[in-house]
């Protein structure tokens, strides 16, 4: 499904595609769907800044195609003293216009929740781990 949604208070999303999506629908598959969407979005002088999935293993695969197709991609660093922790940020741009690639934010939240209650051990991101004594120790300092 394909929403548009407008950051004010009491407009609700409107929907502009459906798709009746089974198992066997690929992440080309869609990308190609968003492709032409997109197109018409673009014509119409409508251009997203967002796209959110709710995380399926084809959604990420579509969002990652999305991505890659961008025309341009803009780098930003934000730099950190302690080595290995600076953050570099990748925004793809579409016809001159920034667009992020996100989760679906009630199912980040959900995630984000559940997270520590699922058992797990350590939290992975990207290509490092953070223990949850780190957390611990994160969060003792900032009572100080």
């Amino acid at each position: 499904m394909w929403l548009i949604t407008v950051p004010l208070p009491k407009i609700p999303p409107i929907m502009v595609a459906a798709v009746a999506r089974g198992s066997n629908v690929s992440a080309e598959g869609l990308f190609e769907m968003h492709k032409k969407l997109i197109g018409l979005l673009s014509a119409e002088g409508i251009h997203p800044v967002s796209l959110s999935a709710d995380g399926s293993e084809t959604e990420r695969a579509t969002q990652r195609l999305i991505a890659q197709s961008a025309d341009a991609h803009r780098h930003y660093a934000i730099a950190n003293p302690q080595p290995g922790c600076s953050i570099n940020l990748v925004v793809p741009m579409f016809n001159g216009h920034p667009s992020i690639v996100c989760q679906d934010s009630k199912h980040g939240k959900k995630t984000g929740r559940n997270q520590l209650q699922a058992g797990a051990r350590i939290i992975v991101l990207a290509n490092m781990v953070i223990f949850f004594s780190m957390l611990h120790v994160i969060v003792k300092s900032l009572r100080g």
